[in-house]
Parts: structure tokens; sequence; C-alpha cells
């Protein structure tokens, strides 16, 4: 049996999930209120819960630190509103396929695309992270990931930039896929 952790930015963005789900121990990752890391219950089903933080960094630093103190977790999963560069209705959900950056630039160096962080690739693919993703029964999707709100000229730079498929937006999804 799988052991899960189901990641959200902040607690406001799992209203509706807190409502159905019984909290059975709550720690602070840091020293601050906003980065929690929950043991939870539905029904029969024991999971984690962590509230990483707005942003890359946060996400990056309490997943790491989430899962350097919990070694039994199997899978994580993101949850969280996005913004959409493509045709999609409020409330619709994705299965991420690939993720990247769309702030990072350091193209001015030989042999590197936007959204390329050193030693790394543009894409971090998470489809080998599902399995039995045919039931899922979700829409696919990219995410481009930002440290800032996403404005309509950054639809363009995705666009223009990254491979033609739909795309979300946020700031925690490549971060996340990073670690």
């Amino acid at each position: 049996m799988q052991t899960k952790l189901i990641c959200f930015a902040e607690k406001i963005e799992a209203g509706f999930f807190l409502k159905y789900i019984q909290i059975l121990k709550t720690k602070k990752i840091f020293a601050n209120d906003y980065q929690t890391f929950m043991h939870c219950k539905y029904k029969n089903q024991l999971f984690y819960l962590l509230f990483t933080g707005v942003g890359k960094v946060n996400a990056a630093s309490s997943l790491s630190h989430t899962l350097l103190k919990n070694n039994n977790i199997d899978l994580v999963i993101n949850c969280g509103p996005a913004g959409s560069v493509f045709d999609s209705k409020i409330g619709e959900q994705y299965l991420i396929e690939k993720c990247n950056y769309y702030d990072v630039d350091i193209t001015t160096l030989p042999n590197y695309k936007l959204g390329q962080l050193p030693n790394e690739n543009v894409y971090f693919d998470t489809t080998n992270l599902y399995k039995n993703i045919e039931t899922l029964n979700l829409k696919k999707a990219n995410c481009a990931t930002a440290d800032r709100f996403a404005k309509k000229c950054d639809a363009k730079i995705i666009e223009n930039n990254f491979e033609n498929k739909p795309y979300l937006v946020d700031m925690e999804c490549a971060a996340l896929a990073h670690v």
C-alpha cells in the first residue's frame, strides 16, 4: 500500500478538502505558521498533508524536508489552483505530464534554453511517476512555474518557447517535480 503525501501551497487552497478529512497530528515544518505537515485520515485511508508555502523555494524546501524526515512516502500529489494558457474551465482537473520553469533565463550562456537550469533538462517529466494512469480519467496538460503570478504576456512566453501543448501556470509545480 502506498503512503501518500498531498501538497497544497496554502490552507486556503485546501478548504473544501479539509472539511472531509480527520487531522490526526500536525507539525510545523519550520519556525513559521504556514508550512505544516499533517497526518490525516479519510474513511479508512491514512495519508499525509503538506502545506508548502507559496513559491518555488518554499515548495522545494518544505517537500525536501518532509521527504527526508518521512522516508515512508511513496507518492506525492500536488493540488491547488493554476492559471491556464489555453481554453479551460474553472475547476477542471488535470494530470501534469511535464513541467518547467518559465522565469529561468540563462540563455546568454551557450547551449541553454529558456527555463533550463545548469545540468538539468528543460522539462521535468512526471509521466513515469503515474501508475494506472488510464484509470484516472483526467485531461492532460503541462505546467509552467514561476515565482510570480502569471500575466497575459507570460502566455506568449510559454507559447513561443515551450512544447506546443495545453499549459497551466502556477508557482510550485516544477519545483516539487524537481525535488
